[in-house]
């Protein structure tokens, strides 16, 4: 999962590609995967709430992501922009990043702890996107 996302991220970074509509079919297929592979009710549940929860901190990133976007390209359109105004935009992304990475981790850790090696397996044999 984190190799996925992390290539997500990148994608958000450098504008290249589709970084949402890939993010959300990798978690769809992930919880889709885990509801038809994970035999054991408690594990199941634990690991779809895990993919539940990265799909709203990615959703609440994302907002944030948007609105440092909006706030450049509100810059951009003024001939007389500072550095100063773009630093602005710009405060607490390394932060946002910093956070997005570490969710990606725990999330994959949370995921190894519910789902046996067997049922990854199936899952990843299954899904039509790439699950790590």
């Amino acid at each position: 999962m984190f190799w996925v996302a992390l290539s997500t991220l990148l994608m958000v970074m450098t504008g290249q590609g589709d970084d949402t509509f890939v993010f959300r079919e990798f978690l769809e297929n992930m919880k889709d995967g885990i509801e038809q592979h994970v035999t054991d009710p408690a594990r199941r549940a634990r690991a779809i709430g895990v993919v539940d929860d990265t799909a709203a901190k990615f959703r609440a990133h994302r907002e944030k992501v948007n609105k440092i976007g909006a706030c450049v390209e509100s810059a951009d359109r003024r001939y007389q922009v500072t550095a100063a105004e773009y630093e602005k935009c710009l405060e607490g992304a390394d932060q946002l990043w910093d956070h997005a990475a570490e969710a990606l981790i725990v999330a994959e850790k949370n995921l190894d702890q519910n789902i046996t090696e067997s049922e990854l397996h199936a899952i990843q044999a299954d899904a039509p996107v790439e699950v790590p």
